[in-house]
């Protein structure tokens, strides 16, 4: 059985790695290991890294410990050769030239005939008959034998027949509003049509990036986007809808027009075809926009990083921002936790920072809890700063207006 482990693009010429490389080939893994942490070159710690990583492959993928295996092949090969330039005096520039190397560490039990090592990748699902030097068939991780025996082929390659592992995986980063999609949260579009489908995604994705850079100065929380047969319906929701209606619905009857030449413009205000479904009318789509306000705009966390962005494109110092922005929204009577991040060149430095408040608690592995999150851009002199923020409500039931 054969156990493989590849590091590509090392920054170390591989005739330099070859040199730590060339003491280890047929040693026991622990001997292997010895060798490469009392060893002086600089690639010796790389190996000892990438030699630990074949092991853990073998632990994990075919239950073999470190006892069994040993260094049967280290391939050092060349990679690409990467060009840079140095700053010199009077304006010149010199070439650095670096070389690359692709390690590969494999390993294999002891004992291990050719015959065996063929097809090793697959003892992992299926089983399969081998030799008495053999590897030995794994169903799941079972024995064999009798339950809770070891088989004589087991003991020999030293295959443990223990269930497979408990470790927790490492987990990922999840979006707190699609981890909550039809629990406590909707579509932002609610629509479906199975022809259209690219075009409509595509309209409604240009037509929302647009609103939100327009209107930016009006705090837009939320744009809904619904789809009927001869229907377009447009809901904003802001924290200022005045500055939207305008005096006499002045100002949104031209957005409404803004909306339509935008759609014009990305071509996708056509009329529909007269060989469609019969609820088709063959008419243009009428547009209709709704205006709706926020309430308590300090508890919606598209709002508040859109303030907090603002406050940092007018040169305000990042620390107070972070710090009333924090205590205005704890002070909400509803809101349970908030966390503010902020993340760039703040203050004009030259290196980028992380720089980070909150209050309460965040809980985001908890479905029923009423997380909301936004992430904003904010544009300086100096760069692109990034915004998020989470606020915490309270965790919601069956019935949504039960809150804790």
């Amino acid at each position: 059985m054969e156990v493989k482990a590849t590091l590509q693009h090392l920054g170390i010429a591989p005739r330099k790695v070859r040199l730590a490389a060339a003491v280890v080939k047929g040693m026991g893994v622990a001997q292997a290991e010895r060798e490469l942490t009392h060893r002086t070159k600089r690639a010796a710690p790389i190996l000892l890294k990438l030699l630990r990583s074949a092991v853990a492959n073998a632990r994990h993928n075919f239950h073999v410990e470190s006892e069994n295996l040993k260094v049967k092949d280290l391939r050092i090969d060349a990679g690409p050769v990467t060009a840079r330039f140095r700053a010199r005096a009077f304006g010149r520039a010199a070439s650095v030239r670096r070389r690359t190397s692709h390690v590969s560490v494999i390993l294999e039990t002891m004992g291990d005939s050719p015959a065996t090592v063929r097809g090793s990748r697959k003892a992992e699902h299926t089983v399969r008959s081998a030799t008495a030097e053999g590897a030995v068939g794994i169903v799941h991780g079972r024995p064999r034998g009798r339950t809770g025996e070891k088989t004589e082929k087991e003991k020999v390659v030293g295959v443990h027949a223990a269930p497979l592992s408990t470790k927790s995986h490492m987990t990922h980063r999840v979006h707190p509003y699609i981890f909550r999609i039809n629990q406590l949260t909707t579509w932002k579009s609610r629509w479906f049509n199975r022809k259209r489908f690219p075009e409509y995604l595509r309209e409604d994705t240009f037509l929302r990036a647009w609103l939100e850079r327009k209107l930016r100065a009006s705090h837009i929380e939320r744009v809904e986007i619904e789809r009927f047969p001869n229907l377009l319906h447009v809901v904003l929701k802001t924290a200022r809808p005045g500055i939207l209606i305008g005096r006499g619905g002045e100002g949104a009857g031209k957005l409404k027009q803004d909306i339509e030449r935008f759609l014009v413009r990305l071509g996708v205000r056509r009329t529909w075809r007269a060989k469609q479904k019969a609820t088709d009318t063959g008419k243009k789509r009428e547009l209709k926009l709704t205006i709706e306000e926020v309430r308590s705009p300090e508890t919606h966390a598209a709002i508040v990083a859109q303030m907090i962005a603002d406050d940092i494109e007018k040169r305000l110092p990042f620390r107070r921002v972070l710090r009333t922005a924090l205590e205005k929204i704890a002070a909400a009577r509803e809101v349970k936790g908030v966390k503010i991040s902020l993340k760039g060149r703040l203050d004009g430095a030259e290196m980028a920072r992380y720089e980070w408040g909150k209050k309460g608690r965040i809980p985001l592995q908890t479905i029923r809890a009423d997380v909301d999150y936004a992430e904003k851009t904010a544009f300086t002199a100096y760069g692109t700063i990034g915004v998020k923020v989470w606020i915490y409500k309270g965790d919601v039931f069956t019935d949504k207006s039960v809150k804790t």
